[in-house]
């Protein structure tokens, strides 16, 4: 389920068209509008999948939020920032649902760093293409990742630790490739 609707949600980013700082994607969420980021919210409440079968938002409201980044469409930095914000996306959710449960960021963070490197890194590198093998690479360190937390590996559970360590994963290597950063809002 998670690794179907997570393609189809980054996809349609790309296609579509803490507090902040230079070069997070938490740029373009803040320029997005605020009752449409609570509604998603309340989608992402819901379930997984009502959050990721949302689309989240136009490709009005997401060029208008890139633009207050400085990110064009025409700019280099268009398709990465898209890409980071897509993760953005999915690892604030996640945060948001093992907040609900009791777990800190700074847990997530520790889980997040006892993924074998070579997950992390074969995700990276897979990232972009046509294929269900950058989530495959992580999903082998999900119930660990559960576990870490104290939780038991339920099929909900592991798909959020999922969306968590992919979403970061995207958000970084989107943020990473954006010629400059992403700015403020202004």
């Amino acid at each position: 389920m998670f690794k179907r609707a997570a393609a189809a949600a980054i996809g349609f980013l790309l296609v579509a068209a803490s507090p902040a700082w230079a070069g997070s994607a938490q740029c373009i969420h803040d320029g997005l509008p605020a009752a449409k980021r609570a509604e998603v919210d309340r989608l992402y409440d819901s379930s997984l999948r009502e959050g990721l079968d949302s689309r989240s938002y136009s490709p009005d409201e997401l060029l208008a939020a890139l633009k207050t980044c400085g990110i064009e469409r025409e700019s280099a930095g268009f398709g990465p920032a898209l890409q980071a914000y897509a993760g953005y996306e999915f690892e604030t959710q996640a945060v948001r649902w093992f907040a609900r449960r009791q777990i800190t960021p700074a847990q997530l963070d520790a889980a997040f760093a006892r993924i074998p490197a070579a997950a992390v890194a074969r995700t990276r590198q897979l990232l972009g293409q046509d294929s269900d093998d950058a989530q495959e690479a992580l999903f082998d360190s999900a119930d660990a990742f559960v576990r870490s937390l104290g939780l038991e590996p339920d099929q909900i559970t592991v798909n959020w630790a999922m969306t968590y360590a992919y979403g970061r994963i995207v958000r970084e290597e989107g943020e990473r490739q954006v010629p400059g950063g992403l700015g403020r809002p202004v």
